[in-house]
């Protein structure tokens, strides 16, 4: 009888064959990488989800989680491997070998492949798959699909997959927090996509059909999503399905919520309304928010219609941003007035302070605006008084809030008025260096609109004490 090595013993030398890179050079977006001789690497085994691992495991048990784990290892193999591959790919297994649990049929093993068929989509050269047995072996079978039969076809297919790949790593590594990673996914995928409403992509089912070819259906974006955001590590993700749609859930601040991003994808709206009104209306959304927005998005009870589908938020997410700045000398927040287009709120606002670090909540502030740009001035006793401009994007901005701090003589942002800021309205008027659009504001004491050789006396006034700016 042969023996299969345990998956724990072969894990390690796995790893270094599933890891496939690319030179960063080859990708967009990663010139700095290459300057340093670095790749960006993809390891085979990654794509799928853990909600599907615990499903196994409660339904199962733990030998099963190892054994799909192995099946995930012995495709993500086949994957990269300079073989031609026949009819079918087999794999075998064998009672007693560490990693076939004792309890094992033909049912269950099919549920797991089952699983790897629709929650791994980095295996996009899968077609259809069986099984055959007897009393001692259980071998998997899977039928290939033509085009992806010869290694070489699957190499040129994973390097335009990890370039791909290697692109959005650089995208998400760019982002500030969870949120914006998962949006920015969301946005460039529909983005970079084409919807194949004529149906003449043969990959328009898979995830390779949406991120080499830019070309594909629902399955083909819930696909991407899936693996990159499992890839990731955004927020454990899975994919849903009806008789008719495709989209995903994804598990975002312990929670888990629905996501579209091919009703996001503004080519299916009007195409002469903004991408923007588009964008996002299927992002992150409760049940009731995603159901009513279209008939298509039927609330399917289970998961790949095997186990119950992860529990969905009772509310749809709603994005609050919490800021923060350094405020400058003599702003203290007991006698610190707050104003928002004229009116007064700072009963509304939630803030602390330590030392100079300020932090405002503006929760309540963006769910009852709508959007568009707002001026809070800050201002108090003996300080320059602050007028911040807050950019409110109601449910889901693009990135964070743009903060910008203007003061009257503060022209380097400092929270002081001294040496430094005479210095640098000089250098300007006299041709040496010149002043961004922000500093030129802060330069412009008497209001006028311009910056010249008064402004200079008034901050030279107030240095030396004769004649306060404010």
């Amino acid at each position: 009888m042969i023996k299969r090595l345990h998956k724990k013993v072969i894990s390690g030398l796995l790893s270094a064959a599933l890891a496939v890179s690319v030179g960063a050079a080859a990708m967009p977006g990663l010139a700095a990488a290459a300057e340093q001789g670095d790749a960006y690497t993809y390891d085979f085994t990654t794509g799928g989800s853990q909600y599907v691992r615990e499903m196994i495991r409660q339904k199962l048990g733990d030998d099963y989680v190892t054994l799909y784990n192995s099946l995930v290892d012995e495709l993500a193999a086949k994957t990269v491997s300079g073989d031609d591959f026949g009819n079918t790919v087999d794999i075998t297994f064998y009672r007693g070998d560490g990693i076939l649990p004792d309890d094992a049929d033909n049912t269950k093993i099919m549920s797991l492949v089952k699983m790897i068929s629709n929650d791994e989509p980095q295996f996009y050269w899968i077609g259809r798959y069986g099984m055959s047995w007897n009393s001692w072996m259980y071998t998997v079978k899977i039928y290939p699909s033509e085009t992806y039969k010869s290694a070489s076809a699957r190499a040129d297919t994973n390097n335009a997959l990890i370039s791909e790949l290697g692109y959005y790593h650089e995208l998400l590594a760019s982002k500030k927090g969870t949120f914006f990673k998962i949006a920015a996914l969301n946005d460039t995928l529909a983005d970079r996509t084409k919807y194949d409403d004529k149906r003449v992509n043969n990959d328009k089912y898979d995830s390779i059909g949406c991120l080499r070819d830019h070309l594909c259906v629902c399955d083909g974006y819930a696909k991407a999503f899936e693996l990159i955001a499992n890839s990731e590590g955004l927020g454990d993700t899975v994919r849903l399905y009806t008789d008719s749609h495709a989209w995903n859930a994804i598990n975002f601040n312990d929670r888990w919520y629905y996501l579209d991003v091919t009703f996001d994808d503004p080519i299916l709206g009007n195409v002469n309304t903004p991408n923007s009104q588009f964008w996002r209306n299927y992002f992150l959304k409760s049940v009731a928010g995603f159901t009513s927005q279209d008939s298509t998005h039927d609330d399917p009870n289970l998961l790949y219609s095997e186990f119950e589908r992860p529990e969905i938020s009772a509310n749809s997410y709603i994005y609050s941003e919490t800021i923060g700045f350094d405020a400058p000398s003599g702003l203290e927040k007991g006698d610190c007035t707050y104003v928002i287009n004229n009116e007064y709120i700072s009963s509304r606002i939630s803030r602390t302070a330590t030392l100079n670090d300020w932090n405002m909540d503006f929760t309540e502030f963006a769910d009852g605006r709508s959007d568009g740009t707002y001026q809070m001035t800050f201002s108090s006793p003996n300080a320059v008084s602050r007028d911040v401009e807050i950019r409110v994007k109601y449910g889901a901005p693009t990135e964070q809030l743009d903060i910008k701090l203007k003061a009257q003589g503060d022209i380097n942002g400092d929270g002081k008025i001294n040496a430094t800021d005479l210095l640098m309205i000089k250098a300007m008027l006299k041709g040496v260096s010149e002043l961004d659009e922000y500093s030129q504001k802060c330069a412009d004491i008497t209001g006028d609109g311009d910056v010249k050789s008064a402004d200079l006396l008034r901050i030279k006034a107030h240095i030396k004490g004769v004649t306060p700016i404010w």
